[in-house]
């Protein structure tokens, strides 16, 4: 039990194309480090900006039209400890 971790959803959490490889590339492109604020527009259920938040320890808000994503995503990012805001 616990808190998850971010390696405990990567399989579903990053979706897209070059997984967890692409988050790490736009991360340092953004320089994005603690005490910086990102925003995901059109955010799902959040991953990777959970991802943002939890590796590079910087503030994250997700936007998200549909409710029941934004009450998944901050489900999930409250089991992980992230500073990710679902809106």
């Amino acid at each position: 039990d616990g808190p998850l971790k971010v390696e405990d959803c990567l399989a579903f959490d990053q979706m897209h194309y070059l997984g967890e490889e692409a988050m790490n590339e736009t991360g340092n492109a953004l320089k994005a480090e603690k005490g910086k604020k990102l925003m995901d527009i059109g955010s799902g259920f959040g991953g990777p900006a959970r991802y943002m938040a939890l590796k590079f320890e910087c503030e994250v808000i997700g936007l998200e039209l549909q409710h029941e994503l934004v009450q998944g995503c901050t489900n999930l990012s409250e089991r992980m400890n992230a500073q990710l805001q679902g809106r």
